[in-house]
C-alpha cells in the first residue's frame, strides 16, 4: 500500500506470498516523504492477514548525505559553480585537456567554415565535444585513483589505462569522422 496525505492505494498482489504480504514491487514500499531530508521512508508491512499495521524498519531507511543538503533554486547555481571549478582544474592541471580544447576550437571554426550540410557539420563538431568530455572523465578517474593511494597498484594502473584508452578511442572517432567528411573535399 502506498500512502499519501489524501489517498491510499493497495498494490498488494494476492496469492504471491501471504506470510509477508508482498506488494507488486516487493516487500518494501514507499510511504510519505521524510520532510527533513526529502527522502522516502521505507517501512515493512506487518505479516498479519489484514496488513493494516505498518512497522518502521530503521535498517532500511537511507542515511542522509550531509553533502547533498542544497535544494531549490540555489542548487543549479551551486552545480554550475562546481562544473566551472572542475573545468578550471582541468585547464590548469591537464596539458592534454588544454591541447584538446585548442584543437577543438580550431577544428570547430573550420567545420563552421566548410561548405557541408548541417548534419555533416554536427558530425564534425560532436566528436570534438565528446573528446573533451571523455578527457574530463579521464582526469576525474586519475584524480580519484590518486586520492585513494599514490602507491603503484595493478588495479590503479588498469583504471588509468582504461581512461586513457577511452580518450584514444575518441581521438580515433574524431579522425574517422573528419576523414570521411572532409577527406573527399581535399582529394580533388
Amino acid at each position: 500500500m502506498i500512502r499519501r496525505a489524501d489517498r491510499a492505494w493497495n498494490l498488494t498482489a494476492p496469492g504471491i506470498c501471504r506470510a509477508w504480504n508482498l506488494t507488486s514491487p516487493g516487500i518494501w514500499h514507499r510511504l510519505e516523504s521524510d520532510t527533513a531530508w526529502n527522502l522516502p521512508r521505507l517501512e515493512k508491512r506487518s505479516p498479519d492477514s489484514s496488513g493494516s499495521t505498518v512497522q518502521p524498519d530503521p535498517s532500511m531507511t537511507p542515511e542522509p548525505n550531509p553533502h547533498k543538503g542544497r535544494f531549490g533554486l540555489r542548487r543549479p547555481w551551486l552545480a554550475a559553480a562546481n562544473s566551472l571549478r572542475g573545468l578550471r582544474f582541468a585547464w590548469h592541471e591537464e596539458e592534454a585537456f588544454r591541447q584538446e580544447v585548442v584543437l577543438a576550437a580550431v577544428l570547430s571554426l573550420v567545420a563552421l567554415w566548410l561548405p557541408v550540410s548541417g548534419v555533416e557539420r554536427l558530425l564534425l563538431i560532436f566528436p570534438l565535444v565528446l573528446l573533451l568530455l571523455v578527457e574530463v572523465l579521464n582526469t576525474a578517474i586519475e584524480a580519484t585513483v590518486d586520492r585513494i593511494s599514490l602507491d603503484r597498484h595493478p588495479l590503479s594502473g588498469k583504471a588509468k589505462d582504461l581512461g586513457s584508452a577511452a580518450v584514444a578511442l575518441c581521438i580515433v572517432l574524431t579522425l574517422l569522422s573528419w576523414t570521411v567528411i572532409v577527406g573527399p573535399m581535399i582529394a580533388f
